[in-house]
C-alpha cells in the first residue's frame, strides 16, 4: 500500500495542478483564461460582451489579479486542509495505539506529514518496504529497534506492530533507514563476493 504522500510544489502552477479541485474551482480558472485572453485581443467583440469583459485595460488587469489571488488562496488552502487532514489521521493512530493513560504523549508525539521534495527517491523507498518480506522486516526491526520498536517474537501481531510504527515514521527516519540497510546490504553482498573469490 503506497502512502498519501503531499508533494512540496516547487512553484504556483504545481500547486494549481496538485491541489486545486476543479471540480469546484473550475468556473474560476475559465474566468480567468478568458480574462487574459480578452487582455491579449484574443476574444472577439460578442465574445467579450458575452462574458462581460468589455472594459478597459485596468478593469481587465484588476479582475485578472484578483482571479490569480483567489486561485492562489484556494489551492494553498486546498493543500492545507488535506495535510491537516493527515495529521488529525497521524494524532488519532497515536491515540488507538498508545497505551492506557499515555495517550496525550502518543498525540502530542505525532509525526507531521511528509511533505515529499523527490516524489521518485519517496516511490523506491515505499516499493523496498513494501516488497521486504516478513523476515526481512522483522530484520529492519531488529536493527531499527529505536525506530519501530522492540521485536518479542515473530507472530502476525508483532509485523503489523512494525509495519504500523513504519508509517508513523518521519519522512527522514524512513530515509535514514532505507540508506541504512540498503548500503548495509550492498556492503555484505560486496563481502560475500570477495570472500568467494
Amino acid at each position: 500500500m503506497m502512502e498519501n504522500i503531499f508533494i512540496l510544489p516547487g512553484n504556483e502552477q504545481e500547486l494549481f495542478n496538485r491541489y486545486l479541485d476543479n471540480n469546484e474551482y473550475g468556473p474560476l480558472k475559465e474566468r480567468l483564461e478568458l480574462v487574459r485572453k480578452a487582455l491579449s485581443n484574443k476574444l472577439s467583440p460578442d465574445e467579450r460582451n458575452k462574458h462581460g469583459l468589455n472594459v478597459g485595460v485596468h478593469e481587465l488587469s484588476m479582475e485578472r489579479k484578483e482571479l490569480e489571488r483567489k486561485i492562489f488562496q484556494m489551492a494553498l488552502k486546498s493543500f492545507a486542509e488535506r495535510v491537516c487532514d493527515e495529521q488529525r489521521a497521524l494524532c488519532e493512530q497515536g491515540f488507538w495505539q498508545a497505551p492506557c493513560g499515555k495517550e496525550a504523549e502518543y498525540i502530542s508525539s505525532a509525526p507531521v506529514p511528509d511533505l515529499v521534495t523527490d516524489v521518485k527517491q519517496y516511490k523506491t523507498i515505499c516499493r523496498w518496504w513494501e516488497k521486504l518480506s516478513d523476515t526481512r522486516r522483522l530484520k529492519v526491526a531488529a536493527m531499527f529497534a529505536n525506530e519501530l520498536g522492540p521485536i518479542y517474537g515473530h507472530d502476525t501481531e508483532t509485523l503489523e506492530r512494525i509495519y504500523s510504527r513504519w508509517f508513523l515514521l518521519s519522512l527522514d527516519g524512513k530515509q535514514r533507514i532505507y540508506h541504512s540497510w540498503t548500503t548495509n546490504e550492498k556492503q555484505t553482498s560486496l563481502y560475500h563476493t570477495k570472500a568467494r573469490e
